[in-house]
């Protein structure tokens, strides 16, 4: 379903959510769509987003491109609902559970074109609740999730498949232990959570510990099923820096963090670690413009900005609702330098 919705920004920024006029704006466009702000989400080499834009349950998913342009790919029935889903060199992946067939629970992955059309329907036969894919280099799926929401790190919670490009389960795995036998798990903010495909790999961020004393690594998921965990050299979240989220980039995994109460101004900071080595290249910046979620290219960041309408005035008892924190029909794609 290919829709036209790219607006120029012509107009001046006054009552949604303002940019810094001292970063560096490459483009700013308007999008008018269902937008559901802090949904999955996932971002293409071309700096296109992917967001979920239905809940209760998730049935589509829409790609926004810098200039503002949309195209959604929707699930053909509300039975399914999508859990996780990833870009394809021909469109979108969608994986979808169905909880009303006659078996139970089915999992069924849909293949989009570009333009929003079901290519496939296929049945995947996988036994636990999948939260994110990414697809490698040769076709392969890679896809992670975990077997109980209750479940306790202790307990090989967190697992995976890899299907073939028939989408036929030929590979399981599980996330390893770390040295006090804790599992390793996959790092997600909310129902955010990030993957890359690679050359025959795919690369995920994971976490150990809490608190201080929390670890990050990349961790490697090959075809075969081996599960590599590679230690990141990322400083623990303190009173004054502030973790933000991970994001990938070409080439780089990315931290993405700030210095609370930083004056006169408060930057958003990227650090870039090889996804090879794993070693850190370089910090770079922007200002913080109150990022939700958003693609990294290395020198520029695009992101989606949402409005915060004022609170109307209204009579003390009355009864009057507030508006909604964020409106759907007045949503910018916003790109910025990094540097």
């Amino acid at each position: 379903m290919l829709l036209r919705l790219g607006i120029p920004f012509l107009f001046a920024i006054i009552s949604i959510c303002p940019v810094s006029n001292a970063q560096e704006i490459i483009s700013d466009s308007l999008v008018s769509a269902s937008v559901n702000p802090g949904g999955p989400l996932a971002c293409d080499a071309e700096g296109r987003l992917y967001l979920g834009t239905s809940s209760n349950p998730w049935i589509s998913v829409i790609r926004v491109a810098p200039d503002g342009s949309a195209v959604v790919f929707q699930l053909p029935t509300s039975e399914d609902r999508f859990e996780a889903f990833t870009h394809t060199p021909t469109g979108l992946a969608v994986l979808a559970v169905s909880d009303r067939t006659p078996e139970g629970v089915s999992h069924r992955m849909y293949r989009f074109d570009n333009q929003g059309n079901i290519i496939t329907r296929r049945l995947v036969a996988i036994d636990f609740h999948p939260f994110n894919m990414a697809l490698t280099s040769s076709g392969k799926m890679v896809i992670v999730g975990e077997r109980s929401w209750v479940a306790t790190q202790k307990s090989g919670n967190y697992v995976g498949a890899v299907l073939d490009t028939d989408d036929q389960v030929i590979q399981n795995f599980k996330f390893p232990l770390g040295s006090d036998d804790t599992q390793w798990v996959p790092v997600r903010l909310g129902l955010r959570s990030r993957m890359l495909g690679g050359d025959g790999i795919a690369y995920m961020i994971a976490s150990l510990g809490t608190g201080p004393t929390r670890s990050f690594a990349l961790a490697t998921i090959a075809e075969s099923g081996h599960v590599g965990i590679d230690i990141l050299p990322v400083p623990p979240n303190s009173e004054t820096r502030h973790h933000n989220e991970w994001l990938f980039g070409p080439g780089i995994v990315v931290e993405s963090y700030h210095y609370v109460g930083e004056r006169p101004r408060t930057f958003d900071r990227f650090d870039e670690f090889d996804l090879g080595s794993g070693k850190k290249i370089v910090t770079k910046r922007t200002l913080g413009a109150g990022f939700e979620q958003g693609c990294y290219l290395g020198d520029t960041f695009s992101y989606l900005a949402f409005p915060f309408p004022p609170r109307p005035h209204s009579d003390k008892g009355s009864k009057e609702s507030p508006p909604e924190r964020h409106r759907a029909d007045i949503v910018r794609f916003v790109t910025v330098k990094v540097e």
